[in-house]
């Protein structure tokens, strides 16, 4: 009961910025890139480690493998417990991730979407994602290439968890 009302009130006042709500709830437009770095000041989502919207969960689990922090895993991930975590060994800051929403979609009543074999349910969403890898020191990025990460989202006790995603092979 006490997390559902906190999840309600952070809903209310995050929402309640028209710019975030924007931000939150629509995909990039072609070209723009938004960055997660290891600075509040530098990286775009204000909502990393609140999943209170499809995005901000795909946000937090993209923090949470870049930023090598198990604790925004368990915010924005499911069942998270038993998937192999492949950690980067990037500890030195010399590289940061710009990424896109590139597709965000609800899916609705009748439809028969599937993930990894796990059934997607009206009213979850379908996020996807691009991201490439930057140098700091050059801000020169790796090509947009390959299909996008496309993850599964579900509202689970009023807060937005990942319940699979993929990344098609090409």
């Amino acid at each position: 009961m006490r997390a559902t009302l906190r999840t309600a009130l952070l809903g209310m006042i995050l929402l309640s910025n028209p710019a975030f709500a924007a931000d939150q709830w629509k995909a990039d437009p072609p070209g723009q890139w938004r960055s997660l770095t290891w600075d509040e000041k530098t990286t775009t989502s204000t909502c990393i480690g609140k999943p209170i919207s499809p995005i901000c969960a795909v946000e937090t689990k993209t923090a949470c493998y870049d930023l090598e922090d198990e604790a925004l895993c368990h915010l924005a991930i499911r069942d998270h417990h038993g998937r192999v975590f492949l950690r980067s060994t990037n500890t030195s800051h010399a590289l940061y991730t710009k990424y896109r929403i590139s597709a965000l979609r609800k899916v609705e009543a009748g439809e028969t979407v599937t993930l990894l074999d796990k059934p997607a349910l009206p009213g979850d969403y379908l996020v996807d994602l691009r991201d490439r890898q930057c140098e700091v020191k050059t801000n020169k990025c790796s090509n947009d290439i390959g299909p996008p990460t496309t993850h599964l989202v579900r509202l689970i006790d009023g807060e937005w968890r990942i319940i699979t995603w993929d990344t098609p092979r090409w």
